[in-house]
């Protein structure tokens, strides 16, 4: 079995009514491009919407290139303006190895289209 790499980008402290506006930039804006460019296996959002919590997930075949994703998320909140949309915040970031298999996600992954 092939390892694999979870990334999870944690953004807390939202107005729990800004919560939608966030997942709907996530979704359509930041992790299509992101998993296109750098090659993740599939992303999804995960959310606590009372406790105004959006996390983005990613899988991963190479740590190298999740890597690479992280650094280039980082530079596009960084460009831009303070204030803007919330999941430019500084969110938290863990990285992880998946154990064990993990194609059951992937294949929720592309029944989703992603």
């Amino acid at each position: 079995m092939k390892t694999m790499y979870a990334s999870f980008h944690r953004y807390h402290g939202l107005d729990p009514g800004r919560v939608r506006p966030v997942i709907d930039e996530l979704e359509s804006v930041v992790l299509p491009p992101i998993a296109e460019k750098f090659g993740c296996l599939t992303t999804f959002v995960l959310v606590d919407r009372p406790g105004g919590c959006v996390t983005a997930v990613s899988l991963w075949d190479d740590e190298n290139r999740m890597l690479a994703s992280d650094r280039a998320i980082d530079a596009a909140r960084a460009a831009q303006p303070p204030g803007t949309v919330d999941w430019r915040k500084v969110p938290q970031v863990e990285r992880h190895e998946v154990v064990g298999d993990a194609t059951g996600i992937l294949a929720m992954g592309a029944a989703a289209g992603r």
